[in-house]
């Protein structure tokens, strides 16, 4: 049964576009790790430090760090873009024609959608809310530029210049297939603002969301499908929390108000679902209530670049910060990380509901920011200890639950890297015998990757 499931996602993750967009988030870590780190800089949950930050220097700190985050998580959606475009480039090797103008395209595409051209548009719209747009428009330009390119390969000559630079001429080339797949785009996004009557592509999304939640009560089966959508939003590349956060606004976030105010009046709070009940015991970690996956690798995992990821993420996902490991494993687009990553939140949200309902953990009437750190949370929630040891125990489950997945995670990466070993040795040999000389570690290529990681090795020891 293992063996199946380890070829079934073996061919899941071979393909285009899977491959695609795994190396894509790969590839923008390093601005994943500086966004993030810049995030918890400007939003540290302790007065004192926020009092210092805003005040020295005039705000100088604070500033800067902020400055850094927008640089990073605030564009994030544009990195990706130009990043998961060149990596399907790199992986359909169509050397003809020419990776950098798939890139243009995608960018233009991808700017288009996310309704750059609005006049309310803000910046909030590049970052981690549009990152479905940025897998959409790096797929599909890049798809669209490489057929269009190749239908016009033939005619290229009418585009020359002669006697021009051969980069000038380059650049000719891929002007007919850019504004091809731009105009696509834009008669795309078009047709869905004419039909729909929304402002851009991106609106649509969250307008149909809206909807979807329109009806029946707020209650226990409405939050079990709120966490349920967001988790497979995430799994697709859709930040599931900005996409429904207009939900949370309208059903939940006023739970914390009516709780407050029934204590007002000498009343006993009736309202479970608050914003805090899903920050601090659902979302443990961020999305997926990663924490438990986190805790499960470091633990257990013997694998050591997926140990490194968790090292690196552990201290942003200390206070909910979670990208780097939802877009470094990376989770999303992960076929292994389906179940757990639905399973692991809608289980802490039935016990966490359970344990409320019955009275064995008091009801939450006090807010609590989204990046304060497991446990304490809790207990600044509910304002008792009760509150805490809710957490631990939805921890315990969720780490139960994430650990057989991430032995197969190991499982998987292990047969994959003794396989890429294989094919090298028998690429080694068969050069060596045909006395072709070639500079293993100058390959860009999985060979060359294999070749540098002995280099490291034999280095090391």
């Amino acid at each position: 049964m293992v063996r199946r499931l380890n070829n079934l996602f073996e061919k899941i993750q071979n393909f285009t576009i899977v491959r695609a967009i795994t190396s894509g988030l790969i590839n923008i870590i390093p601005v994943l790790i500086i966004g993030a780190f810049a995030l918890i800089l400007t939003t540290f949950p302790i007065d004192g430090y926020q009092n210092f930050i805003n005040t020295f220097g005039g705000g100088f700190i604070n500033e800067l760090f902020t400055i850094i985050y927008k640089a990073t998580f605030g564009v994030l959606s544009v990195y990706l873009t130009f990043s998961i475009s060149r990596c399907y480039m790199k992986i359909k090797n169509e050397e003809d024609v020419g990776r950098a103008g798939a890139i243009v395209a995608a960018l233009i595409s991808f700017f288009m959608l996310a309704g750059v051209y609005l006049n309310d548009f803000t910046i909030d719209s590049l970052g981690p809310k549009s990152v479905f747009l940025s897998i959409l428009t790096g797929l599909g330009a890049s798809f669209l530029y490489i057929k269009i390119s190749k239908f016009f390969i033939k005619r290229r000559r009418m585009l020359f210049s002669e006697g021009a630079d051969r980069e000038f001429n380059k650049m000719l080339s891929t002007l007919i297939p850019i504004a091809i797949v731009a105009f696509i785009f834009a008669v795309f996004n078009e047709i869905i603002i004419r039909i729909f009557g929304v402002a851009s592509f991106r609106n649509l999304l969250v307008k149909w969301f809206d909807f979807l939640f329109s009806h029946g009560e707020v209650g226990f089966f409405k939050g079990f499908f709120f966490v349920l959508l967001s988790s497979v939003l995430w799994m697709f590349g859709i930040h599931g929390s900005d996409a429904l956060e207009s939900v949370m606004q309208t059903y939940f976030t006023p739970g914390l108000a009516a709780n407050l105010d029934a204590i007002g009046q000498g009343l006993a709070p009736t309202n479970i679902l608050t914003k805090e009940f899903f920050d601090c015991f659902v979302l443990m970690g961020g999305c997926g209530a990663t924490i438990c996956l986190l805790i499960a690798i470091l633990l257990f995992s013997k694998n050591k670049a997926r140990r490194g990821i968790g090292y690196t993420a552990a201290f942003p996902m200390i206070f909910n910060i979670n990208e780097l490991m939802v877009f470094g494993l990376p989770i999303i687009f992960n076929p292994l990380m389906i179940i757990p990553f639905l399973l692991v939140p809608l289980v802490c949200y039935t016990i966490s509901y359970i344990a409320i309902s019955t009275n064995l953990v008091p009801m939450i009437t006090s807010e609590v920011a989204w990046t304060t750190p497991v446990l304490l949370g809790g207990y600044r929630a509910t304002g008792s200890i009760a509150g805490s040891i809710l957490q631990l125990v939805n921890i315990i489950i969720g780490v139960l639950i994430y650990l057989p997945f991430v032995k197969l995670l190991d499982k998987s990466s292990s047969e994959k890297l003794k396989k890429n070993y294989n094919n090298f040795v028998d690429f080694y040999i068969k050069n060596e015998a045909n006395l072709t000389g070639v500079r293993l570690r100058e390959l860009d290529d999985i060979n060359g990757d294999i070749a540098k990681s002995i280099c490291v090795e034999l280095k090391n020891n």
